[in-house]
């Protein structure tokens, strides 16, 4: 799936009947401009996503970055301005973020399990369903592994964002950490 698809898929997700909000409002469209701010001390990663999804519902917007990919934004910094009609930039804005957040976390926190001193090892193109490129966690100081065989049989903990697979299962080993939500409904077993 490209980043195009995984902005329809979670505008569909987020939005199935249209922005009952903002719609409910009935609001005239209006030219303006709105700040993305830092909450947290962060690595930037996503801004890719973030600026395509704000662009498939606002295309005229124009979004003028601060800082670059692999960046480090510090809390109550600005990190971009979104000129454009400001209800669809605010229908935008969930999706947007949600982008932006789950990538810039995980930028920020392999950067400081490297800088703690400690490796991080990801599968190559794992990231890419997520739109998270092997060059993004490169720069974030991970270091990229060819198969998931030889993820799990270098690392200590393993982090996943959804629960291990049928063909993971055999790869895990005893006193292995595994960090994941587990789905236990879709695994009756």
């Amino acid at each position: 799936m490209n980043t195009i698809e995984l902005i329809k898929a979670a505008l569909k997700e987020d939005m199935p009947t249209g922005d009952v909000t903002t719609e409910s409002m009935a609001l005239k469209p209006k030219q303006g401009e709105a700040l993305l701010k830092a909450k947290s001390d962060l690595v930037l990663s996503g801004a890719n996503a973030f600026e395509e999804t704000m662009l498939f519902l606002e295309p005229q917007a124009k979004v003028k970055w601060q800082f670059n990919e692999g960046d480090t934004v510090f809390k109550g910094q600005n990190i971009c301005a979104i000129d454009g009609d400001l209800i669809q930039i605010l229908k935008a804005e969930r999706v947007a973020l949600n982008f932006l957040g789950r990538l810039s976390g995980i930028a920020t926190f392999t950067r400081q399990f490297v800088k703690e001193g400690h490796t991080v090892i990801v599968e190559k193109d794992a990231g890419l369903g997520s739109g998270i490129t092997n060059e993004q966690y490169e720069k974030a100081g991970a270091k990229m592994i060819d198969t998931k065989k030889e993820v799990y049989a270098k690392a200590e903990m393993i982090m996943k964002v959804k629960e291990p697979l049928p063909d993971e299962y055999e790869l895990m080993r005893e006193n292995q950490i595994i960090y994941t939500y587990l789905h236990l409904a879709a695994e009756p077993k």
